[in-house]
């Protein structure tokens, strides 16, 4: 594993393999862009035979550095908390600075402090039916997630 980390170029990183990280991953894979998986959890995961996953924190520097975050496209951070997808953003953007980072939201109002913080791109969910607009938005479906208060479209991979 170490060595295929190590080979990886112009790939995304995607923090978190909940409901949001699958469907990231699987149009990743079906779009021929290659990824690695960070999740905190090591629980028994359904995962195909190919998955490039690293399990661990990913509001850590030392992590994302073994990911190669120095050498990445991208990162997409769809943690559960929002304060935990703030962190990861000022880890990656400090790692990274031509980084294309795009993270989710959960509450109203983190979406400005994650852009502060410096995500490019971040997707507001908040009720239950804005979580399923960003799984269509993720799955090209599309163009763009509502909100209350923001609009933001997918980045093209």
């Amino acid at each position: 594993m170490k060595k295929a980390l190590e080979s990886l170029q112009n790939h995304y990183i995607i923090c978190g393999y909940g409901r949001m990280g699958k469907v990231i991953y699987k149009e990743l894979k079906h779009k021929g862009i290659q990824s690695v998986i960070v999740e905190k959890e090591s629980r028994e995961l359904d995962v195909d035979d190919d998955v490039m996953m690293i399990y661990g924190d990913a509001t850590r520097d030392d992590l994302l550095k073994s990911v190669g975050i120095e050498r990445a496209k991208g990162l997409i951070s769809v943690l559960d908390s929002d304060a935990q997808n703030l962190y990861v953003v000022l880890s990656a953007r400090g790692l990274n600075k031509k980084l294309f980072i795009v993270a989710r939201a959960n509450e109203e109002g983190a979406d400005y402090k994650l852009t502060r913080a410096g995500a490019d791109k971040v997707a507001v969910i908040g009720e239950p039916e804005h979580f399923t607009q960003f799984e269509k938005m993720a799955m090209g479906k599309r163009k763009s997630v509502q909100s209350d208060k923001t609009s933001t479209p997918l980045p093209e991979f």
